[in-house]
């Protein structure tokens, strides 16, 4: 997501009454980036890396709440690593977004664009048009 579709939904969320920040610190959610973790402060959730399927060459994110017992990772239908942002990560300044890529489709609240640089697929999840 871009910092701005983030924004939109931490906004929809409290309108619906959680509470995203008290005194500073998280209180009802928290944004998670998978690269620097937690972007408040948050005693209750972590952010750590653990193996794909026991490849120590492939490394994947984990978010798990602090005392959890979950002992493997849960990811959406149709997830493949090989498309991970771990795996092939670029940061796009939003200033430079459309200027570096094309966008060919924007669907069900996923743009896709084409990088014109490597003329990849680059995935943007979109809370707001």
């Amino acid at each position: 997501m871009s910092p701005e579709d983030v924004e939109s939904f931490v906004g929809k969320m409290e309108k619906l009454g959680l509470i995203y920040l008290k005194d500073g610190k998280a209180e009802d959610l928290v944004v998670v980036d998978q690269i620097k973790g937690p972007m408040a402060a948050c005693d209750w959730i972590k952010l750590g890396k653990t193996d794909w399927q026991n490849d120590p060459q492939k490394k994947v994110s984990v978010c798990f709440m602090v005392g959890s017992k979950i002992d493997h990772v849960l990811i959406p239908d149709g997830w493949e690593y090989e498309r991970f942002l771990s795996q092939h990560f670029a940061l796009v300044p939003t200033t430079e977004r459309y200027e570096k890529t094309i966008l060919i489709e924007d669907k069900d609240g996923c743009e896709v664009h084409i990088d014109l640089t490597t003329g990849k697929k680059v995935y943007l999840g979109r809370t707001k048009s």
